[in-house]
């Protein structure tokens, strides 16, 4: 009998470390599940903050280019009214030199 009895302890130590096995394999499992979870969050969470900094980037080149607009539209107004003001300082002294000479 002491054969059966070590023979059934074999088959329940076997048992046992079949089990151990079967519940490490599902440790392991749900650890890198958990793990590629987490690394997908974090692959959504950078390209949403790139997004946002492209965006931001956008909007800062945007607003940068309106400035500049602004000042070459502001400077080209500063020089067609200067060009205004000198012909018409020049328009008397154009129009007695004109009639002076259809009067000759």
């Amino acid at each position: 009998m002491a054969a059966v009895d070590a023979l059934q302890k074999v088959k329940e130590a076997e048992k046992e470390n079949e089990k151990m096995l079967e519940d490490a394999q599902k440790e392991a499992d749900k650890i890198v599940a958990d793990a590629n979870q987490k690394a997908e969050k974090m692959i959504d969470e950078a390209a949403e903050k790139a997004k946002k900094e492209a965006f931001a980037l956008e909007k800062e080149s945007e607003e940068k280019a309106e400035e500049e607009v602004e000042e070459k539209k502001r400077a080209g107004d500063e020089q067609i009214e200067s060009i205004r003001e000198k012909a018409e300082k020049n328009m008397d002294q154009a129009v007695s030199f004109i009639v002076e000479r259809i009067v000759r």
